[in-house]
Protein backbone atom coordinates (compact mmCIF):
# COMPACT_ATOMS: atom_id res chain seq x y z
CA UNK A 1 0.00 0.00 0.00
CA UNK A 2 1.14 3.25 -1.05
CA UNK A 3 -0.11 7.22 -0.62
CA UNK A 4 -1.99 8.24 -3.92
CA UNK A 5 -3.17 11.56 -2.98
CA UNK A 6 -2.88 13.59 -0.30
CA UNK A 7 -4.60 16.95 1.35
CA UNK A 8 -3.67 19.45 3.73
CA UNK A 9 -5.44 22.22 5.63
CA UNK A 10 -4.08 24.78 7.74
CA UNK A 11 -0.72 22.93 8.52
CA UNK A 12 2.00 25.99 8.77
CA UNK A 13 2.30 27.23 5.75
CA UNK A 14 0.07 24.99 3.51
CA UNK A 15 -3.71 26.52 3.82
CA UNK A 16 -4.76 24.99 1.31
CA UNK A 17 -2.95 21.97 -0.46
CA UNK A 18 -3.64 18.82 -2.72
CA UNK A 19 -1.36 16.67 -4.79
CA UNK A 20 -3.32 13.92 -6.73
CA UNK A 21 -2.12 10.88 -8.62
CA UNK A 22 1.34 10.57 -6.66
CA UNK A 23 3.50 7.65 -8.60
CA UNK A 24 5.70 5.67 -6.86
CA UNK A 25 8.55 8.05 -6.71
CA UNK A 26 8.21 11.83 -6.37
CA UNK A 27 10.33 14.54 -6.28
CA UNK A 28 9.35 18.16 -4.97
CA UNK A 29 11.54 20.48 -6.51
CA UNK A 30 10.78 24.35 -5.27
CA UNK A 31 12.46 27.66 -3.93
CA UNK A 32 13.17 28.14 0.10
CA UNK A 33 10.19 28.70 1.87
CA UNK A 34 7.87 27.44 -0.59
CA UNK A 35 6.72 24.25 1.67
CA UNK A 36 8.70 21.53 1.06
CA UNK A 37 10.05 20.77 4.61
CA UNK A 38 6.07 21.39 6.27
CA UNK A 39 4.92 19.09 3.41
CA UNK A 40 7.86 16.17 4.66
CA UNK A 41 6.79 17.13 7.64
CA UNK A 42 2.96 16.05 7.40
CA UNK A 43 4.14 12.54 7.33
CA UNK A 44 6.34 13.16 10.22
CA UNK A 45 3.61 14.68 12.27
CA UNK A 46 0.81 12.03 11.03
CA UNK A 47 3.56 9.08 11.99
CA UNK A 48 4.31 10.98 15.84
CA UNK A 49 0.43 11.08 16.34
CA UNK A 50 -0.09 7.36 15.49
CA UNK A 51 2.95 6.39 17.99
CA UNK A 52 2.75 9.05 20.34
CA UNK A 53 -0.45 10.83 20.82
CA UNK A 54 -1.98 14.41 19.20
CA UNK A 55 -0.55 16.26 22.39
CA UNK A 56 2.82 14.90 22.39
CA UNK A 57 3.13 15.76 18.49
CA UNK A 58 1.55 19.33 18.47
CA UNK A 59 3.77 19.73 21.31
CA UNK A 60 7.29 18.97 19.40
CA UNK A 61 6.74 21.51 17.26
CA UNK A 62 5.61 24.08 18.97
CA UNK A 63 2.22 24.10 20.52
CA UNK A 64 -0.93 24.62 17.77
CA UNK A 65 -0.65 28.11 17.62
CA UNK A 66 2.89 27.78 15.86
CA UNK A 67 1.74 24.46 13.84
CA UNK A 68 -1.62 26.06 12.43
CA UNK A 69 -1.38 28.26 9.47
CA UNK A 70 -1.19 31.96 10.99
CA UNK A 71 -4.90 33.83 11.24
CA UNK A 72 -6.33 30.88 8.96
CA UNK A 73 -9.85 30.32 9.54
CA UNK A 74 -10.94 26.76 10.43
CA UNK A 75 -8.90 23.82 12.21
CA UNK A 76 -6.17 22.03 10.67
CA UNK A 77 -7.08 18.88 8.64
CA UNK A 78 -5.56 15.94 6.70
CA UNK A 79 -7.03 13.71 3.92
CA UNK A 80 -4.62 10.67 2.52
CA UNK A 81 -5.84 8.28 0.05
CA UNK A 82 -3.81 4.99 0.07
CA UNK A 83 -3.44 2.34 -2.87
CA UNK A 84 -2.12 -1.17 -4.09
CA UNK A 85 0.05 -0.81 -7.68
CA UNK A 86 -0.54 -3.31 -10.04
CA UNK A 87 1.78 -5.77 -10.92
CA UNK A 88 3.41 -4.31 -13.77
CA UNK A 89 3.99 -1.04 -11.76
CA UNK A 90 1.85 0.72 -13.88
CA UNK A 91 0.95 4.34 -11.97
CA UNK A 92 -2.21 4.54 -14.08
CA UNK A 93 -2.87 1.24 -12.65
CA UNK A 94 -3.84 1.30 -8.77
CA UNK A 95 -6.64 -0.16 -7.24
CA UNK A 96 -7.93 2.10 -4.11
CA UNK A 97 -7.97 0.75 -0.88
CA UNK A 98 -8.56 3.25 2.19
CA UNK A 99 -8.97 6.69 2.67
CA UNK A 100 -7.81 8.66 6.09
CA UNK A 101 -9.27 12.09 7.12
CA UNK A 102 -8.13 13.51 10.67
CA UNK A 103 -8.73 16.98 11.77
CA UNK A 104 -7.29 18.44 14.72
CA UNK A 105 -8.44 21.88 16.38
CA UNK A 106 -8.04 23.38 19.61
CA UNK A 107 -9.19 25.02 22.51
CA UNK A 108 -8.72 26.43 26.13
CA UNK A 109 -8.17 22.69 26.75
CA UNK A 110 -5.53 22.62 24.49
CA UNK A 111 -5.03 20.47 20.87
CA UNK A 112 -8.02 17.57 20.13
CA UNK A 113 -9.12 15.44 17.69
CA UNK A 114 -12.28 17.49 16.01
CA UNK A 115 -12.70 14.20 13.78
CA UNK A 116 -11.05 11.00 12.35
CA UNK A 117 -12.99 8.87 9.24
CA UNK A 118 -11.72 6.02 8.11
CA UNK A 119 -13.02 4.68 4.20
CA UNK A 120 -12.13 1.49 2.73
CA UNK A 121 -12.83 0.11 -0.71
CA UNK A 122 -13.96 -3.28 -0.68
CA UNK A 123 -14.27 -5.83 -3.61
CA UNK A 124 -18.07 -6.99 -3.79
CA UNK A 125 -20.41 -8.45 -6.63
CA UNK A 126 -17.66 -8.19 -9.03
CA UNK A 127 -17.62 -4.14 -7.76
CA UNK A 128 -15.49 -1.80 -5.79
CA UNK A 129 -18.09 -0.30 -3.24
CA UNK A 130 -16.80 2.36 -0.62
CA UNK A 131 -17.46 1.99 2.78
CA UNK A 132 -16.92 3.98 5.90
CA UNK A 133 -15.67 2.19 8.51
CA UNK A 134 -15.09 5.00 11.08
CA UNK A 135 -16.43 8.52 11.33
CA UNK A 136 -16.31 10.40 14.55
CA UNK A 137 -17.05 14.39 14.77
CA UNK A 138 -16.33 15.96 18.21
CA UNK A 139 -19.24 18.45 17.37
CA UNK A 140 -21.37 15.56 18.36
CA UNK A 141 -20.21 15.04 21.62
CA UNK A 142 -17.21 12.88 20.84
CA UNK A 143 -14.07 15.52 22.09
CA UNK A 144 -11.32 13.21 22.89
CA UNK A 145 -8.29 14.56 25.16
CA UNK A 146 -4.87 15.56 23.79
CA UNK A 147 -2.87 12.30 25.09
CA UNK A 148 -5.56 9.94 23.42
CA UNK A 149 -4.62 7.98 20.71
CA UNK A 150 -6.37 7.64 17.51
CA UNK A 151 -8.44 4.94 16.46
CA UNK A 152 -6.40 4.08 13.55
CA UNK A 153 -4.09 2.34 15.96
CA UNK A 154 -6.88 0.00 16.97
CA UNK A 155 -7.64 -1.68 13.85
CA UNK A 156 -9.43 -4.67 15.47
CA UNK A 157 -11.58 -2.34 17.48
CA UNK A 158 -12.90 -0.32 14.23
CA UNK A 159 -13.49 -3.41 12.33
CA UNK A 160 -15.42 -4.91 15.38
CA UNK A 161 -17.87 -1.05 15.88
CA UNK A 162 -18.25 -1.47 11.94
CA UNK A 163 -19.76 -4.65 12.18
CA UNK A 164 -21.81 -4.23 15.22
CA UNK A 165 -23.21 -0.93 13.31
CA UNK A 166 -24.01 -3.35 10.59
CA UNK A 167 -21.50 -1.47 8.49
CA UNK A 168 -20.02 -4.46 7.18
CA UNK A 169 -20.86 -8.41 7.27
CA UNK A 170 -18.74 -10.89 8.82
CA UNK A 171 -17.71 -11.36 4.37
CA UNK A 172 -15.92 -7.94 4.31
CA UNK A 173 -14.57 -8.13 7.98
CA UNK A 174 -10.91 -9.90 6.78
CA UNK A 175 -10.55 -7.51 4.25
CA UNK A 176 -11.91 -4.00 5.86
CA UNK A 177 -8.90 -5.09 8.87
CA UNK A 178 -6.53 -5.25 6.13
CA UNK A 179 -7.45 -2.13 4.64
CA UNK A 180 -6.79 -0.41 8.33
CA UNK A 181 -3.94 -2.39 9.20
CA UNK A 182 -2.11 -0.81 5.81
CA UNK A 183 -3.36 2.57 6.67
CA UNK A 184 -1.93 2.92 10.49
CA UNK A 185 1.55 0.71 9.06
CA UNK A 186 1.83 3.47 5.98
CA UNK A 187 1.83 6.04 8.58
CA UNK A 188 3.75 4.42 11.67
CA UNK A 189 6.68 3.31 9.53
CA UNK A 190 7.07 6.64 7.78
CA UNK A 191 10.76 7.24 7.68
CA UNK A 192 11.99 10.81 7.25
CA UNK A 193 15.76 11.27 6.36
CA UNK A 194 16.95 15.19 7.54
CA UNK A 195 20.99 14.28 7.51
CA UNK A 196 22.80 16.49 9.64
CA UNK A 197 26.98 16.61 8.13
CA UNK A 198 28.19 18.09 10.82
CA UNK A 199 26.30 15.43 13.69
CA UNK A 200 27.55 12.70 10.53
CA UNK A 201 31.11 13.26 10.40
CA UNK A 202 31.44 12.61 14.59
CA UNK A 203 32.39 9.08 16.01
CA UNK A 204 29.43 6.85 16.72
CA UNK A 205 29.29 3.59 19.50
CA UNK A 206 29.31 0.88 17.37
CA UNK A 207 26.00 -1.44 17.90
CA UNK A 208 25.53 -5.23 16.85
CA UNK A 209 22.93 -4.55 14.37
CA UNK A 210 22.10 -0.44 13.39
CA UNK A 211 20.02 1.02 11.20
CA UNK A 212 20.79 5.27 9.57
CA UNK A 213 19.51 7.43 11.77
CA UNK A 214 17.21 10.11 10.82
CA UNK A 215 19.99 12.53 10.94
CA UNK A 216 22.20 10.05 10.43
CA UNK A 217 24.19 10.92 13.73
CA UNK A 218 25.05 7.02 13.76
CA UNK A 219 26.59 6.77 10.01
CA UNK A 220 30.07 5.58 11.01
CA UNK A 221 28.40 2.60 12.80
CA UNK A 222 26.50 1.76 10.48
CA UNK A 223 29.46 1.31 8.12
CA UNK A 224 31.05 -0.39 10.35
CA UNK A 225 27.60 -2.71 10.62
CA UNK A 226 27.27 -2.82 7.00
CA UNK A 227 31.52 -4.13 6.87
CA UNK A 228 31.06 -6.79 9.16
CA UNK A 229 27.63 -8.08 8.09
CA UNK A 230 26.91 -6.86 4.57
CA UNK A 231 29.79 -6.24 2.70
CA UNK A 232 27.79 -6.60 -0.90
CA UNK A 233 25.75 -3.19 0.48
CA UNK A 234 28.46 -1.13 1.66
CA UNK A 235 30.09 -2.30 -1.97
CA UNK A 236 26.79 -0.37 -3.60
CA UNK A 237 26.71 2.48 -1.37
CA UNK A 238 30.51 3.34 -2.45
CA UNK A 239 30.07 2.88 -5.83
CA UNK A 240 26.56 5.15 -5.96
CA UNK A 241 29.20 7.48 -4.03
CA UNK A 242 31.96 7.51 -6.54
CA UNK A 243 29.26 8.73 -9.15
CA UNK A 244 29.28 11.43 -7.21
CA UNK A 245 32.61 11.96 -5.53
CA UNK A 246 35.03 8.96 -8.01
CA UNK A 247 38.11 9.66 -6.29
CA UNK A 248 37.24 7.70 -3.62
CA UNK A 249 38.58 4.81 -3.19
CA UNK A 250 37.74 3.08 0.14
CA UNK A 251 36.08 4.01 3.23
CA UNK A 252 36.74 2.55 6.58
CA UNK A 253 35.12 3.12 9.91
CA UNK A 254 38.39 2.81 12.93
CA UNK A 255 38.03 2.39 16.52
CA UNK A 256 38.74 5.46 18.91
CA UNK A 257 39.64 5.02 22.14
CA UNK A 258 36.26 5.95 23.71
CA UNK A 259 35.02 2.26 22.08
CA UNK A 260 33.50 4.49 19.34
CA UNK A 261 34.12 4.18 15.24
CA UNK A 262 35.03 7.21 13.23
CA UNK A 263 34.76 6.94 8.99
CA UNK A 264 37.73 7.37 7.16
CA UNK A 265 38.32 8.40 3.60
CA UNK A 266 40.91 7.04 1.13
CA UNK A 267 41.50 9.01 -1.65
CA UNK A 268 44.74 8.52 -3.59
CA UNK A 269 46.44 6.53 -1.19
CA UNK A 270 45.77 9.49 1.16
CA UNK A 271 43.51 8.56 4.55
CA UNK A 272 41.01 11.38 5.51
CA UNK A 273 38.95 11.41 8.68
CA UNK A 274 35.23 12.42 8.39
CA UNK A 275 35.32 15.64 10.06
CA UNK A 276 37.79 17.02 7.46
CA UNK A 277 35.34 16.11 5.04
CA UNK A 278 32.90 18.47 3.04
CA UNK A 279 29.30 18.10 3.89
CA UNK A 280 28.42 17.10 0.56
CA UNK A 281 30.45 14.08 0.36
CA UNK A 282 29.29 12.92 3.73
CA UNK A 283 25.73 13.65 3.06
CA UNK A 284 26.32 11.80 -0.31
CA UNK A 285 27.89 8.54 1.97
CA UNK A 286 24.47 8.80 4.02
CA UNK A 287 21.92 8.83 1.46
CA UNK A 288 24.49 5.96 -0.76
CA UNK A 289 23.98 3.98 2.81
CA UNK A 290 20.41 4.95 3.28
CA UNK A 291 18.98 4.03 -0.48
CA UNK A 292 21.82 0.81 -0.18
CA UNK A 293 20.59 -0.98 2.96
CA UNK A 294 19.48 -4.19 2.08
CA UNK A 295 16.37 -4.14 4.32
CA UNK A 296 15.14 -0.57 4.20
Amino acid sequence: MRLTSLRVRNYGCLADFELSDIGPLAIFVGANGSGKSTLFDVFAFLRDVLREDVGAAVAKRGGYQSLHTHAAPGPTRFELHAGRDSQDWDPNCVAPTATYALTIDCDTDGPYVRSERITAYLAAAGATKQITLLDTDSDNGNKRPPAQRLLLDRPEWVISESLRAGYIGDAAAQSALAAVEGLCTLLRGVYRSNIDPELAKQPAFAAASCRLSERGDNLAAVVKHLADHDADALERALRFLRRAVPDVERIKASGTRSDQVILRFVEGGHSTLAPYMSDGVITALACAVLVNESER
